[in-house]
Parts: C-alpha cells; sequence; structure tokens
C-alpha cells in the first residue's frame, strides 16, 4: 500500500506539472492570437512594413533569430505577404558554429540558399562571418555577389586563397552594386590588409559606387594605397586606431580629392612610451564638407579620455562645414580626466573651424557649451545626455 500510495503521489506531481505546462501554453496561445488579431487589423501594405523591419535582424546564429520563417509559419495571411516581400529575406546575417557536424553545414547551405532565393533579384544586406563559414555556403554567397549593397565581412577564409576563387569572382564589376562595406580581422592574425588583399581591395567596384566604409581595426599605409575608393566615401568610421591612424586615413581620402561627409570615432587608442602618451606626427587634415563628427571613447586602459581629446585629435582638425559634434565618455572616467584639459585649444578649433554648429550632443561628458555656443548657428541645439544607441534619453535646449 505504501509504494502504491508513493506512486499516486508521484502521478499527481506529475499532472500538476503538465496542467502548469498547459495553462502555460494556453496564455501563449491567447498573447498569439491576441497579437495576430491586432496586427491583422492593418493593411496588408502596412503589415509588411512591419515585417520588413523585424527582419533586419533575420541572424542564422538561432532559430529565435531567422524571424522571417518564424513569421511566415503564423498563418496563411502572414506567410503571402512575407513571401511577396524580397525586403523580408534581403538582410541577413550568416554564421556557423566553430566545429560544425556534417548536417550543421547542409543546413547552413540549405538556409542561405532558402534567403538568397526569396530575396530574388533585391540587393543584399548581409553580414558574414566568414571563419565559421563552409566552403559551399560561400560559393552561394559568392554566386550573388552582383546584389552585395551592404556587407560586413569578419575574418579569413582559405577559399578566398584559391585561383578559382579569384578567376570566378573578382572579374571586371564583380561587385556592381557594393555601396556600404565593414571589414573586421575577427580574432584572426594580421591586420586588416590581408581581408582586403582577399577580395583585390575591392577594385573592381565601379568608381562611385561605394560610399560608405567602416573599419573595425586599423588599416596599414600600405593598405590604405592600395585601396582605390577614398575619393568616393562620403561616410568613413573607424574603431579602435590612434589618432596617427584616424589623421593618416582622414588624409587619404583628402589627397584623392574625397568630400566626407560624416565621420564615426569609436575606442579611439592612444600609444604609450615609458608611460607617457605619444603625440600624433601626422599633419592636420582639412575637410571641407564634413557636416557630421561623432565620437565614442572606451573604457579599456589604451583608450583615449576626454581630457587628452582636444591635444590629442581636435588641434589636428578643421572642420569649416561642421554642423552636428557628438561627444561620449566611457562611464569609467575619473572626474579629471572627464574635463577638457585644455580649454584654449578646444576654443581653438571652434575658432579655426568657424563651422556653423546645429547641434551639440553630450553623454558622461563636462559642459563645453559656452565654449561652443560663440560659433553656433541661430539653430543651435544642446544634448546634454546623447547616448549611440538612441536619442530617448536627450534632454534638449539650453
Amino acid at each position: 500500500m505504501a509504494i502504491i500510495k508513493e506512486d499516486m503521489e508521484a502521478l499527481d506531481s506529475l499532472t500538476a506539472q503538465y496542467q502548469q505546462t498547459l495553462q502555460g501554453l494556453e496564455t501563449h496561445r491567447r498573447k498569439a492570437r491576441f497579437l495576430k488579431s491586432a496586427l491583422s487589423k492593418f493593411s496588408a501594405e502596412i503589415m509588411s512594413s512591419i515585417f520588413e523591419h523585424v527582419c533586419l535582424g533575420n541572424s542564422f546564429q538561432s532559430k529565435e533569430s531567422i524571424h522571417a520563417i518564424a513569421i511566415a509559419s503564423v498563418c496563411a495571411l502572414w506567410r503571402e505577404i512575407v513571401l511577396n516581400n524580397k525586403k523580408c529575406w534581403s538582410t541577413f546575417h550568416v554564421c556557423g558554429t566553430g566545429k560544425q557536424t556534417g548536417r550543421q553545414r547542409i543546413n547552413l547551405r540549405n538556409l542561405t540558399n532558402l534567403f538568397l532565393q526569396r530575396s530574388r533579384d533585391h540587393t543584399l544586406s548581409i553580414h558574414i562571418d566568414c571563419r565559421t563559414i563552409p566552403r559551399s555556403t560561400l560559393t552561394l554567397l559568392m554566386q550573388e555577389a552582383h546584389r552585395w549593397e551592404s556587407v560586413t565581412l569578419i575574418g579569413r577564409h582559405n577559399f578566398f586563397q584559391d585561383s578559382e576563387f579569384k578567376e570566378k569572382y573578382l572579374g571586371v564589376n564583380s561587385f556592381p552594386a557594393l555601396a556600404c562595406l565593414t571589414l573586421s580581422r575577427g580574432r584572426c592574425d594580421g591586420d586588416l590588409c590581408v581581408l582586403l588583399e582577399q577580395f583585390g581591395n575591392f577594385t573592381t567596384v565601379p568608381g562611385g559606387v561605394l560610399q560608405s566604409l567602416c573599419l573595425l581595426e586599423h588599416l596599414t599605409p600600405s593598405s590604405r594605397g592600395k585601396f582605390p575608393h577614398w575619393k568616393h566615401l562620403t561616410r568613413l568610421e573607424l574603431h579602435r586606431s590612434t589618432p596617427d591612424n584616424i589623421l593618416d586615413t582622414l588624409k587619404a581620402c583628402v589627397d584623392a580629392g574625397g568630400a566626407l561627409q560624416y565621420v564615426e570615432l569609436v575606442d579611439i587608442t592612444v600609444p604609450q612610451q615609458g608611460g607617457q602618451i605619444n603625440e600624433p606626427s601626422s599633419p592636420k587634415v582639412t575637410l571641407v564638407a564634413l557636416r557630421e563628427l561623432s565620437i565614442f571613447l572606451g573604457s579599456m586602459r589604451d583608450n583615449l579620455r576626454t581630457r587628452d581629446l582636444p591635444h590629442r585629435l581636435l588641434n589636428y582638425l578643421t572642420l569649416p562645414a561642421l554642423t552636428s559634434l557628438k561627444l561620449h565618455a566611457s562611464g569609467n572616467e575619473t572626474p579629471s580626466e572627464n574635463e577638457w584639459a585644455d580649454p584654449e585649444i578646444a576654443e581653438a578649433f571652434f575658432t579655426r573651424s568657424k563651422f556653423p554648429l546645429e547641434k551639440l550632443s553630450f553623454f558622461r561628458t563636462r559642459d563645453i557649451s559656452q565654449t561652443a555656443h560663440k560659433f553656433a548657428s541661430p539653430r543651435f541645439e544642446l544634448h546634454r545626455n546623447f547616448d549611440r544607441c538612441g536619442d530617448d534619453k536627450w534632454d534638449t535646449g539650453l
């Protein structure tokens, strides 16, 4: 009897667990039905736009992140809408795990092929982690290189070294639509020059097409000299670069006759020798067309601090057309590191540039608005709580 009683109690406990699970599923079902019902009140055009926005986060890293397929699985109406919208399938992040089984490699290839087919002739905005993708998947992506519009390339792959790859995919006009390029060596040895060389320094991109470049590590001088698109860039984003690297890269644009309009500098690093920060050795640079400069200072030990920004960087720049300046300090700066140590240099920067400043934005940076306000336009705005992830924290007005 005791054994039977224990078995009955165990069954009761298991039944209670199943009932709790069923209640949870019913709750989720009601929420899904409510969401579907709420969205179904919108027109097909509005729902298609909503799905487009959601699908910007398509990633093959996990099933939960493959939003286009998830939407297509909800109901016949949603499936029809998402299948008819090529944009929902034209943005995706291709990556694999470190050690893939044969089945995983096949699944990644099939998934990539599905998105390429359903995006049809639409231009592609893709993020490719070359370190984790098998050759078969890379081959599929390269076959559609004529549709690449915005591409992030991380790391290297032996496939790019093959003569077959260069003959097949690096011919004339290999990347006719490539307008936005982001490069990172990932954790591979060396610098970005190896990745650039694998793609022939993108010399086959037609002149004037590539206008936005983001470098997640710095380029060597020789690599800068081989890259042919400085003249046509309107947007440049540099990560983990020293002031010298930054100034030399900006000078490459100027020397090529370029007209940059937007520059973003992230996690500026400062070389130190004997405990002292080295002064930049690069010449001063004038960017006649630059309208927006955004600077995000990192929290690592080798990152530039707010205190050193004027004499390490701003002192070397003249920006006569600037309308927006954004400064984002790191969260671990001490009070002495969080103020401009050389206000006269900062004022000289504003005086020298004489730009019609319309917007000055701060985050975790002490107020320099009095200096900036002297050179502001009548439409000047001050944002003291600027945040890189959005503008919901902004405090406008003087």
